[in-house]
Parts: C-alpha cells; structure tokens; sequence
C-alpha cells in the first residue's frame, strides 16, 4: 500500500511505523504541491501532532486537488480543535496503535476502491456520483460540503436502513462521541439542499434512513 504523509515534524511520527507494516511511504511536507501529494499514494496520512490548525488548509487543498482518501492524526489534547466538517475521511490518534493505524488505512483504501468513478445511484431526481463526489438534481449540481456529501453518501450506500446517528459520527467523522448534534445539523441542512428529491426520515430513538425506493436498488 503506497501512502503519501504529511507532516509538520521531520521524520514524521508514522514513517517508521509505516515502513515496519510493508507500505511504501512517500514523505511531504505541508507546503508541497497538493496535487503531488494527492498522486501519491493510495491513500494520505496527514500528520498533525500537537497543533492541529496550521493542517486545517491542507486539508481543503488536497481534497481540491482529488485526494479520495484522507485520514488525519491528531494527538488527544488537540480533538476539540477538529472540525467535523473538514474534508478529511477518518481520524486517529497519536501516539499510533500500528494495528489500528494499518487498519484504518486499509479501510480507506478498501472505499476508493468500492466507489469507481462511474459509480451512481439514482434516486428519483437526484443522481449521485461516489466516485466524482457529486451530486445533481434534475440535471443541475448541488452544492454540498464535502462532510455534507460523505454523509449522504453513506446513507445512499446503506438506503432503506436505519444508522444509528453514534454509527454516523463513527463512520462518516471518524470520531467517538455521544455528542450526535452535529450529525443532526447536517441532515438538517441536507434536507434543505434536496427538498423533495430524497427522502431522508428520522427514526425515533434510532437515527435516519434514507429512502430505499428507487431504480437502482436491486442492482
């Protein structure tokens, strides 16, 4: 597995860590060429230690420039510094448990790899693209977030079944929380994006379902 990392520190906490799991890794550092960066490897690791904000930029350059996967490290004393609506795919935490490091980077990778680029999904009017990371409704572009579409995206993946909003913040945030407002706010504001297009419910005391009826289900 090829993984392009990123950090602030030289050498990177990960690089060793890394080298001993078999991938091949590519170091960089945060003021390189995004596009770079984004080619470089299965997936990126962006490394922030103990100060998570000068990272928060790169984030939105590498996702500009096409990077499908992102997972970003962060020691504990810096959580509360992260904003779920950055377009990062997962986080974990430094000091690394190599397992679960080597875990969540294969997880990310397994993904990418699920969601070709020709992969849609239509729902009435609303066509989905997981691999362009788009979404149309009746022929014209919706604007979303990217934590806007990484949430509508999973509902699609899982249509017709009710997620739990703790599975949501795990999944779609990467984070492991009871506090669910923030999922709440996003589907508030996925509603109004689709309107009528797609039909998000609530599920009392569980969490929301995406509507499963529409053409492409039985594919």
């Amino acid at each position: 597995m090829r993984i392009a990392l990123v950090s602030q520190a030289q050498p990177a906490e990960a690089f060793e860590i890394l080298r001993d799991l078999g991938c091949r890794v590519v170091e960089h550092s945060p003021t390189d060429d995004p596009v770079e960066i984004a080619r470089g490897g299965d997936a990126v690791l962006v490394e922030c230690g103990d100060d998570v904000d000068p990272m928060r930029a790169l984030l939105f350059r590498l996702r500009r420039a096409g990077a499908a996967s992102v997972l970003l490290a962060v020691h504990s004393a810096q959580l509360l510094r992260v904003d779920p609506g950055w377009p990062f795919d997962d986080l974990t935490l430094q000091p690394y448990v190599p397992p679960e490091l080597y875990l969540r980077l294969r997880v990310l990778e397994w993904r990418r790899r699920e969601a070709p680029n020709d992969l849609r999904i239509d729902i009435g009017e609303m066509s989905v693209d997981l691999g362009a990371r788009a979404v149309d409704l009746a022929g014209e572009r919706v604007p979303l977030s990217p934590q806007e579409f990484a949430l509508l995206a999973y509902l699609t993946r899982f249509r017709g079944r009710a997620v739990t909003r703790e599975v949501l913040l795990r999944d779609v945030w990467g984070l492991r929380s009871v506090e669910t407002r923030t999922v709440d706010v996003h589907i508030r504001k996925l509603r109004q994006k689709l309107g009528g297009a797609a039909t998000i419910d609530t599920v009392r005391g569980v969490g929301y379902r995406l509507d499963a009826m529409n053409k492409d289900l039985d594919r």
